[in-house]
């Protein structure tokens, strides 16, 4: 190019060689542009590749994230079950006590009679020993 800018300026003057510098520019530029698309295409496959291994990497996340609500909806399940079967243990157990409240209330009952019956047992001794007693004076 260096000896090429006497003859432009000889033969066209400094519109030709502004012209030339111009078209150089615009050429080196190209081939700039050509060297930037080349490195970029060249980076195409590993992108490529990125953007396949970050899908891939989304699916498994999806897919775990999908387990893991299968899990959570089976433990609410589970604890439903416990939750119901604690419930049932403890309405059994309410009706147990009150049933053995109605035991104790009826050996209280039985308790109260059989003492009644030997405070009069005891009473019918005391009589009869005592006419036994008034009886062979």
């Amino acid at each position: 190019m260096e000896e090429m800018i006497p003859k432009i300026l000889a033969q066209y003057g400094l519109a030709g060689l502004v012209i030339a510098v111009l078209g150089y520019t615009v050429f080196h530029m190209y081939r700039a542009a050509q060297r930037v698309t080349k490195e970029r295409l060249a980076d195409v496959p590993i992108l490529i590749k990125a953007l396949d291994n970050n899908t891939q990497a989304t699916k498994d996340q999806a897919e775990a994230i999908k387990s893991r609500n299968t899990v959570t909806e089976e433990l609410v399940k589970a604890v439903d079950r416990l939750s119901a079967a604690q419930q049932l243990a403890s309405q059994r157990n309410e009706i147990q006590l009150e049933a053995v409240r109605e035991k104790l209330g009826d050996y209280k009952q039985g308790f109260e009679a059989f003492a009644d019956s030997q405070r009069q047992l005891a009473a019918t001794m005391r009589d009869v020993r005592d006419n036994m007693e008034g009886g062979s004076k």
